[in-house]
């Protein structure tokens, strides 16, 4: 298919992709990543799960304590709104790039990043497995960070619908 006609969500963009970013800058990501977690301000040390090479797994084993979480949405929310070349990718990362109609809620796919996130359409999301949810609803400067190990963790519908509420004053 042409670029940007369909999507499939695969684990290995995200490792090709980590392996382009360590050979533009000799970091593997979870290295690069500890000058923007320093920069968000975070308490604890984010960990990422790494192989026998110590490379680590870049679709997967990112953890954080739940207050680090929360400085990340407010440094991202920060960073959005600037123009400098950071700003300006996660500008363009967190709007929709390819719809993704696999998807019953709706979501599409920024760069690596969920988008149209059911509460509005500048509305982006980062989930994670098993219940990690990150929302950022710029518009009315919202964020919304879940937690859970349960595997009914409120559902992804849930907590758009209590943002909705929450930004229409509802």
């Amino acid at each position: 298919r042409e670029p940007g006609q369909a999507m499939i969500y695969s684990n290995a963009d995200s490792m090709a992709l980590g392996y382009v970013l360590k050979g533009a800058t000799g970091y593997h990501f979870n290295k690069y990543f500890e000058s923007i977690w320093k920069e968000a301000g975070a308490y604890s040390s984010a960990h990422m799960l790494v192989n026998n090479k110590n490379e680590p797994y870049y679709h997967a084993g990112f953890a954080a304590t739940p207050y680090d979480y929360i400085r990340l949405a407010h440094y991202v929310m920060k960073r959005l709104k600037k123009n400098d070349c950071f700003g300006k990718y996660l500008q363009k990362a967190t709007t929709e790039q390819i719809d993704y109609p696999a998807f019953a809620d709706n979501r599409d796919y920024g760069y690596h990043i969920w988008t149209d996130c059911m509460i509005g359409e500048q509305a982006f999301c980062f989930v994670g497995f098993s219940g990690q949810y990150l929302l950022f609803y710029p518009e009315k400067d919202l964020t919304l960070y879940v937690h859970s190990t349960g595997e009914k963790w409120g559902g992804y519908n849930k907590w758009s619908l209590f943002m909705y509420k929450i930004s229409k004053g509802i």
